[in-house]
């Protein structure tokens, strides 16, 4: 039978003919990066393997260390990772009500002469006061004398805007995903983008230290993967994903994270490849239409859900919806329920102060990430 996966990769035939490189001519990483700059109307922009490793990056090469980052409580286990493996320690905020976001003026209570980030995390593609939020480390920074670093993580948000604000326009650097949950994907990746010149050279200058060259094989066994997911994740393909889901087949490839160690993938120090770098900018021109047909697809779930006990957010048509996500009590039956319909939804355990890996952290309540994480229910986007 038919089942819509969780997951929607918005390929066609010119991503096909990128990949091959059929009839297009060599485009570069640095064509990528430029391209992805002016887009999201930054100067500068780096491309990496990972989002984490260009977060991690910036730490390292801001010479960062043993010091606070503010980051929410309810977010990708990533964000932890990077800023513990690059020598700092999390400081984890609750969610706002209503809001899967971070409660930014809860910040306040947690900010010290020790902090050096708050990362802005905009998730599941709703936009963050990036305003306040500035105004907030603007003034902590003026009365510590500490130069406080603002990272937009928009992995799951990318172009989403507050009140017309775009959130790379703010802060120090901006974090992109690009793997293949993402808005739009460059089969894996991560972008870091900044206005800032000597962040620039000096995180580019860390990672091509440490990283090595993408080699033919890698370059094949990315070919693979972007056939794999052009051909299976399809409505009618996907029983063959479900299938090795079910047998546990893939629970070593699922997962990009594990909730109780600390650590990044093996080639965490590997530049990406062209064949990234010419599928992602294919995906880059799409992105407007994308994000139009992810806010529509949430618009639908929104409708065909209001006369349960599903709860969305008011709609808002300045968030991009990467995911939808809607909140239920009975979140496994209705997992069921729709899978009997032929639609595959998910969940994801994001609250990073109540993981293994990460509990040793965790200071006070984050009671409203808590509900959050236990009623998160992901509809196909």
């Amino acid at each position: 039978m038919k089942l819509v996966p969780r997951v929607k990769v918005y390929y066609g035939k010119e991503e096909l003919l990128s990949a091959v490189n059929l009839f297009a001519k060599e485009i570069t990483r640095e064509d990528f990066e430029r391209a992805f700059a002016q887009k999201f109307k930054n100067r500068f922009a780096l491309f990496f393997p990972y989002g984490r490793v260009a977060l991690y990056s910036f730490f390292k090469a801001m010479k960062i260390k043993h010091k606070e980052i503010i980051c929410p409580a309810f977010t990708c286990n990533t964000v932890a990772q990077a800023i513990v493996l690059s020598g700092n320690i999390p400081v984890f905020v609750d969610c706002e009500e209503n809001s899967f976001n971070m409660d930014i003026f809860q910040i306040e209570k947690v900010i010290s002469p020790r902090t050096a980030a708050v990362i802005a995390v905009h998730m599941f593609g709703y936009p963050l006061d990036v305003v306040t939020l500035s105004e907030i480390v603007k003034y902590f920074q003026n009365k510590f004398g500490n130069k406080i670093y603002v990272v937009q993580d928009v992995a799951q948000s990318f172009g989403a805007t507050f009140k017309g604000h775009l959130p790379t326009l703010f802060g120090d650097i901006s974090i992109f995903g690009l793997g293949i949950s993402k808005i739009i994907n460059a089969i894996d990746g991560g972008m870091l983008t900044t206005n800032n010149e000597e962040i620039y050279s000096r995180t580019k200058e860390f990672f091509l230290s440490i990283a090595k060259e993408c080699n033919w094989t890698r370059e094949l066994k990315k070919f693979i993967k972007f056939l794999s997911y052009f051909i299976l994740l399809r409505e009618n393909f996907y029983w063959i994903v479900d299938l090795l889901e079910k047998k546990g087949f893939l629970s070593s490839v699922q997962k990009y994270y594990r909730e109780d160690v600390i650590e990044f993938p093996n080639d965490w120090k590997t530049i990406p490849c062209n064949i990234q770098s010419r599928v992602g900018l294919v995906q880059l021109k799409k992105y407007d239409k994308i994000v139009e047909l992810k806010r529509e697809n949430a618009k639908h779930w929104m409708e065909i859900t209001k006369n349960t006990d599903i709860f969305f957010f008011p709609y808002n048509p300045e968030a991009t919806y990467s995911r939808c996500v809607g909140l239920s009590p009975r979140r496994d039956y209705w997992i069921k329920y729709f899978r009997e319909k032929g639609f595959q939804l998910g969940k994801v355990n994001y609250l990073l102060p109540r993981m293994k890996a990460f509990s040793k952290y965790s200071k006070g309540n984050y009671k409203i990430a808590e509900v959050y994480n236990r009623q998160n229910l992901i509809f196909p986007s």
